[in-house]
């Protein structure tokens, strides 16, 4: 069983790295991969592993030590850095294991739009997606079928992530993956903006996550 975790950390930065050392950190301690959007800056501590990953200047992995010298606690990053002007709007999945292979998806959708990022895990493919709130996740039934469209037929794949447009309004050929819950906002949460989607198989639930710092819960996973 593979546990996955995604979440929209509202733009995490040097000034909230908090948000990494402590949520990241006890969001890992449940889950084996973290799909995360808003990610904005990466935590002082990361260390550049891979640049150029896939050709793509931006696309990056680190490696990050929450342990100590004596007595590592080394984790994953691979990051896409998207967002230019305001840092923000960026993309992560973060692993206790290196991941052997990373996938970029391009948004087919519009220009220049945010991409998808992924890795293959254990045989299965997992993505991090965040679909445009300019359109209310207009653009989020067409990347998925660019993740399908992308990753070899006999191969299966998860995007979890921020949809912008809640399940019953993604129409899409594949498994929707709900929440047991709304998740955002996070004071309130009135609609299930975060969840998974599989491309075959049983459909499974996500378990919303409360108490973190952001404006959107996390939601567990178990493949």
């Amino acid at each position: 069983m593979v546990k996955v975790i995604t979440w929209n950390m509202q733009g995490a930065c040097h000034s909230t790295e908090g948000k990494w050392r402590v949520d990241i950190s006890l969001l890992m301690d449940m889950a084996d991969i973290c799909c995360l959007q808003e990610c904005g800056t990466l935590p002082s501590t990361a260390i550049l592993h891979t640049d150029y990953i896939c050709d793509y200047e931006d696309f990056k992995l680190y490696t990050w030590n929450l342990g100590t010298w004596d007595r590592p606690n080394i984790y994953y990053i691979l990051h896409y850095y998207w967002d230019a002007g305001a840092n923000r709007c960026n993309l992560a999945i973060v692993t206790k294991e290196k991941p052997k292979k990373a996938h970029i998806v391009t948004n087919g959708t519009w220009y220049e739009g945010r991409p998808s990022i992924g890795i293959l895990y254990n045989g299965m493919n997992y993505f991090t997606i965040h679909a445009s709130a300019g359109s209310r996740g207009g653009d989020a039934a067409k990347m998925l079928d660019d993740i399908e469209g992308f990753i070899d037929p006999d191969e299966n794949w998860f995007a979890a992530g921020d949809f912008n447009r809640e399940p019953y309004d993604l129409i899409i050929p594949y498994e929707k993956c709900p929440a047991n819950g709304n998740t955002h906002p996070a004071i309130h949460p009135e609609k299930m903006l975060d969840y998974g989607v599989l491309k075959e198989g049983d459909p499974i639930t996500g378990t919303v996550l409360s108490d973190y710092r952001s404006d959107h819960y996390p939601v567990l996973f178990e493949l």
